[in-house]
């Protein structure tokens, strides 16, 4: 109880705000499980469990132009971040040095 009164505004803020989504998930969770539920209840037979729950198909594997162009595209993006994060880190040692100074 003490920590409570110990807490900022803003930690409040935050604690209550990841609060609220945490129930707001639970409760998503359980309406889909009513769904679920009730829409079994209504069915005259249940289908079997292997079919109902279908486990998800295994990735495809890329070949040929697609593959090269994913690829590229990726490499494309990893160059931009790499670009992105030098340019921060040299503003960052830029301003540092600014005060410093």
């Amino acid at each position: 109880m003490d920590a409570f009164w110990r807490l900022t505004p803003a930690e409040l803020n935050a604690l209550s705000s990841e609060y609220g989504k945490k129930q707001k998930a639970e409760f998503e969770t359980l309406r889909a499980s009513v769904y679920w539920a009730e829409s079994l209840a209504r069915t005259k037979r249940l289908p079997d469990f292997k079919n109902w729950i279908n486990p998800p198909k295994p990735a495809r594997a890329l070949k040929g132009e697609e593959a090269e162009r994913r690829k590229a595209e990726h490499e494309a993006d990893v160059a931009m971040m790499e670009n992105l994060i030098a340019k921060s880190e040299q503003a960052k040692s830029e301003e540092g040095s600014s005060v410093d100074g």
